[in-house]
């Protein structure tokens, strides 16, 4: 019967996309303004299609 566990890479990538969601908190946090959640919207949505892949 096959291991359906997940690689340790997939797990480091995991690791890597909530590490940068957090960043992204931080960023619009630290920019409470239009432009700056302009930025962190557009930053997720490149995170989102990195994701999707």
């Amino acid at each position: 019967m096959p291991r359906n566990s997940p690689h340790s890479f997939e797990l480091f990538f995991d690791l890597v996309y909530v590490f940068a969601l957090t960043q992204l908190t931080h960023l619009l946090v630290d920019n409470l303004h239009w432009e700056g959640a302009f930025e962190a919207f557009v930053l997720l949505l490149a995170l989102w299609w990195i994701r999707r892949r």
